[in-house]
């Protein structure tokens, strides 16, 4: 272990269980058995489309197939998915209830097999703590669990035991995955965040700099990723009272990903905190 964690502070911000669902780029999820094979394809997407229309695209193809065949499943699964991505970027808590009733299709559908990491996901979202381990040992003991899947297990067993308060558990699942993942970038920040919220900053700042300026998330397929690293400096230097510095981050992190809701929430919160209540109401 790095350190010793003080006794006290305050619970884990809520941004670790609600962030992780903007990174869902859907292939298949720990579900218990080998998914099936796509009967036709999906609809072409052409780069000039808003996001907003590719997903809902994507969830009316994949509504549709679910409707057609009771056994889809894997349908109400993308479904569930594309409805929390659009949460991230629309800010509507609606698009959240319309991937939990995707989900509650996808179980019956799966008979006995189903979406068990993307309920998971949801319910972290919602901070139903109670409901996500049960959902986590299903999907890590699943037919078919690829590194990613096993990843983003350990990611949320971390998440939800630091938010319950468990943090030397915590801490020993995030710096095993900083050795297991060769410092991926999704462990660096979320171990940067225990740092920051222990009063390490001086670590977390290390952290997010080593995420920053990780090769992998240099192209413009990273830039999600990128944001969601400078959004965490930014927040981390908000509750620092360091406020250029969290103007400079948020603004860059808006820059890159310009239709995040949760970038635009923290933007807010910084000028309403720095007196700009005429910007924090934009």
């Amino acid at each position: 272990m790095r350190r010793a964690l003080p006794i006290a502070f305050a619970f884990f911000a809520a941004s670790v269980l609600s962030y992780g669902v903007s990174m869902i780029e859907h292939t298949s999820r720990s579900s218990g058995m080998t998914p099936p094979t796509a009967s036709s394809a999906a609809p072409v997407i052409t780069p000039e489309e808003d996001r907003l229309a590719v997903i809902d695209r994507e969830i009316a193809f994949h509504r549709a197939r679910g409707l057609a065949d009771p056994n889809a499943w894997l349908d109400w699964d993308f479904v569930a998915n594309g409805y929390m991505q659009r949460a991230r970027l629309s800010g509507d808590y609606q698009d959240w209830r319309r991937a939990e009733e995707a989900l509650a299709a996808a179980f019956p559908a799966g008979r006995g097999y189903g979406p068990f990491l993307t309920r998971a996901t949801f319910n972290a979202a919602m901070h139903r703590i109670d409901r996500v381990d049960a959902d986590l040992d299903a999907a890590e003991h699943a037919a078919l669990v690829t590194p990613s899947d096993y990843d983003a297990i350990l990611a949320m067993r971390a998440d939800t035991r630091f938010y319950q308060g468990r943090y030397v558990e915590a801490l020993e699942i995030y710096d095993g995955q900083i050795l297991r993942t060769h410092r991926s970038v999704d462990a660096l920040v979320m171990l940067a965040q225990l740092d920051w919220h222990t009063g390490h900053f001086e670590e977390a700042t290390d952290l997010l700099d080593e995420a920053a300026a990780s090769p992998r998330i240099q192209d413009a397929h990273g830039a999600t990723l990128r944001a969601w690293v400078l959004m965490t400096r930014a927040t981390m230097e908000q509750a620092r009272g360091r406020y250029d510095a969290a103007r400079e981050a948020i603004a860059t992190a808006k820059a890159l990903n310009p239709d995040d809701a949760h970038i635009d929430e923290v933007e807010a919160q910084i000028r309403e905190e720095t007196g700009d209540e005429e910007g924090a109401l934009a």
